[in-house]
């Protein structure tokens, strides 16, 4: 049985790698080239790397500290589970689907011409060959992040703090893992450092809710895993030019990075999220979690 102190102490360790082995790289990046220079030289590589430490960060916390590799929910555990593999697909799709209704509500077009403009094999060979083709390479990368936070991350915080802790604290650890990406322009644009880190926090804490549900419906981090892989396949092209009728441009045109980081990243993702929040409160009422009462004085 694992004491409060023996989990913080791997915690803290996990945290040092998995946030010295992708800031490290990219503070040094960042300050050879500037942000702009950097993402348009091959040294952008480094911001592909980096979804690997979180992954690094499990598998040398548990050689440092000689934990094991005991609950590393590497099994796909697909039987009886085939749900929560398709709703880890779906979930993305309805954050994409929901920004794209967002659009046009806003901007007041519901004429939804692309999907008449288009056969259905039309737009499934577009989505085959722009996207799918990718897959290999996201599915690598996402399981480097999942494997440290949802298979790692989240099982220590949760025996410290309990499914919300877990839930909330862990997605602003992954919010704050971008900081210095975000800080700098990535998915909010530059400007507004400080609002556009609390935003991505935000964003992560109601990601988090669905991958953990889905971790834990599982005991498997392929769900999140694939949830993860879809989101940033990033279907919004797509489904913009299918659904939303050419609004994205002028959409494109107008809008700030910030307000379409608002628009089709957070207001979505804070929707899902928030039911998948009260599913696994939901979920933890009706099972108890046996973790909660593991607590050992130190």
């Amino acid at each position: 049985m694992t004491s409060k102190k023996q989990t913080l102490i791997r915690l803290g360790v996990f945290l040092l790698l998995a946030f010295g082995l992708a800031m490290i790289p990219q503070i040094i990046c960042l300050a050879v080239f500037g942000y702009e220079k950097w993402m348009e030289s091959p040294m952008a590589v480094v911001v592909t790397l980096s979804m690997f430490a979180p992954m690094l960060g499990n598998i040398l916390t548990r050689l440092i500290t000689k934990e094991g590799w005991e609950d590393c929910k590497l099994r796909l555990n697909l039987t009886g589970n085939l749900r929560f593999y398709i709703m880890g697909a779906l979930i993305p799709v309805i954050w994409f689907l929901i920004s794209a209704l967002i659009v046009d509500l806003v901007h007041g077009n519901w004429q939804f011409e692309g999907l008449r403009k288009t056969t259905f094999s039309e737009s499934f060979t577009e989505l085959m060959m722009n996207y799918v083709a990718f897959v290999p390479y996201y599915v690598f990368c996402c399981f480097g992040e999942e494997f440290g936070w949802r298979a790692y991350l989240n099982q220590k915080l949760e025996t410290l703090t309990g499914t919300v802790g877990a839930v909330v604290f862990g997605g602003a650890i992954w919010g704050l893992w971008h900081g210095i990406l975000v800080a700098n322009g990535y998915n909010f644009g530059s400007g507004r450092p400080f609002l556009s880190v609390v935003l991505m926090c935000v964003s992560c804490i109601f990601v988090n809710a669905s991958a953990m549900r889905l971790t834990k419906k599982t005991d498997s981090v392929f769900p999140a895993t694939l949830m993860h892989v879809i989101e940033d396949i990033s279907l919004y092209e797509f489904i913009f030019r299918h659904v939303v009728s050419g609004v994205s441009e002028e959409v494109g045109s107008k809008a700030t990075e910030l307000q379409a980081g608002i628009l089709l990243l957070v207001i979505p993702q804070v929707m899902v999220g928030t039911i998948s929040f009260i599913l696994l409160l939901r979920d933890k009422r009706k099972k108890p979690d046996p973790s909660a009462d593991q607590a050992v004085p130190a």
